[in-house]
């Protein structure tokens, strides 16, 4: 049906020949209307009406009304669906980077521009000997040797004036008992 206003079938040859209701109610007028949201047509809206009712402008507005806010429903639940798709996609990509980091021996670190550390994979607990809690929600400036913070510093600012590439370079950090542990970063902006 490519009328987007309610249309009156008075005669089942008109347009609606072999349509359930002209079976059931044959010589009755029928009022359909499309069921769609801008160019996507869900369906036709169907009803058998008094023949008074089918001359009646205000209801034919009315059924037309009635028919455009099932489709505009009818798109809103695709979209939810759509969504609700995107969403269990996302936690498939999660759980995949999180087994993927689990299993990784190089330690992970997502941090902030701060360098608040909101992640940090099995590698970096071992290597840091320290527990989790004690690494997450921390500034990583606790973790590097004072003598690599001026490197990091130096990296972070070429960072935020543009360049986000993907950069490597060593670096020491201090593990739990103080200890200076040599390392290469390979840090890339997420």
């Amino acid at each position: 049906m490519n009328h987007p206003e309610a249309m009156v079938v008075s005669d089942h040859l008109d347009s609606c020949e072999g349509c359930e209701l002209h079976k059931h109610f044959p010589g009755k007028p029928i009022v359909n209307a499309r069921i769609g949201f801008e160019d996507k047509v869900f369906g036709v809206l169907s009803s058998v009406v008094h023949p008074s009712m089918a001359a009646n402008s205000e209801f034919l507005r009315l059924f037309t009304e009635l028919a455009h806010k099932v489709g505009s429903r009818l798109h809103s639940m695709s979209s939810m669906k759509q969504v609700g798709q995107a969403k269990k996609a996302l936690a498939r990509s999660e759980e995949r980077f999180k087994k993927f980091t689990e299993i990784a021996h190089d330690m992970i670190i997502v941090h902030d521009l701060s360098g608040d550390i909101s992640y940090i994979n099995p590698s970096t607990v071992t290597v840091l000997d320290c527990s989790p809690d004690q690494i997450i929600d921390h500034n990583l400036e606790k973790f590097v040797a004072p003598r690599s913070l001026a490197e990091m510093d130096r990296r972070l600012k070429e960072w935020i004036k543009g360049d986000h590439s993907t950069q490597s370079y060593e670096m020491y950090l201090i593990s739990k008992s103080g200890e200076e542990i040599p390392i290469e970063i390979s840090s890339n902006p997420m």
